[in-house]
């Protein structure tokens, strides 16, 4: 769990230069801003079936591919953009995947239209308020009783490709949990980020 520079990572850290990243400044970070939680699920998304390590070295691929993550431009996808990202042999070619990310983003400009947001649907469960786990060690934590908050309302709006696995990641890459096991340098980093979000964002809530 140690690095070079002594501090005490969660494991899967050490797998590459982009998981190191993304350890270190993106998971468990709560987020609020639509592209940034798109991205989140976009890249949970693909990640369904694959190792983590592989999707984050396409990461910059796929921002590529999806022109930033904008979902109001991937909403409103040519035909053309299309055939060339499901071609496109930097990211992963997966007709199902990529389906399932425009239906989303289409699913979120439809959303915005009501006045709804993906970030109101990622905070509103938990009332703002980011979710620490004490992990003490690399586990898979159960997913169910967790995840049936947010299950039913993905459904409702009718997100593709979500299943309890998937939302549980996107959970923890948007900041709602926060799954740094104890003895990471990050876990109580976390937890001061986690504070300050709650206190900001209590206004949101009442």
């Amino acid at each position: 769990m140690k690095r070079g520079d002594s501090l005490q990572t969660c494991p899967f850290a050490n797998e590459s230069p982009q998981s190191k990243y993304f350890h270190d400044h993106i998971w468990c970070v709560p987020k609020t801003d639509e592209r940034q939680l798109f991205e989140m699920l976009t890249l949970e998304t693909f990640q369904a079936g694959l190792t983590w390590k592989l999707i984050l070295k396409k990461r910059p691929a796929f921002e590529r591919a999806f022109q930033h993550f904008d979902w109001i431009k991937i909403g409103h996808m040519r035909s053309g953009r299309l055939k060339r990202i499901m071609n496109d042999p930097k990211i992963i070619r997966n007709k199902m995947k990529i389906k399932a990310t425009i239906n989303n983003a289409r699913v979120l400009i439809k959303m915005h239209k009501h006045h709804q947001s993906l970030s109101r649907l990622t905070w509103l469960p938990v009332k703002y308020h980011p979710v620490t786990h004490r992990k003490h060690h690399n586990y898979a934590l159960p997913t169910k009783h967790f995840v049936h908050l947010y299950l039913p309302l993905f459904k409702k709006y009718h997100f593709k490709f979500i299943g309890p696995k998937i939302l549980y990641s996107y959970l923890q890459g948007a900041g709602v949990i926060n799954d740094h096991v104890v003895g990471c340098y990050r876990y109580r980093q976390i937890i001061a980020y986690d504070k300050k979000f709650a206190h900001q964002h209590l206004r949101c809530y009442k």
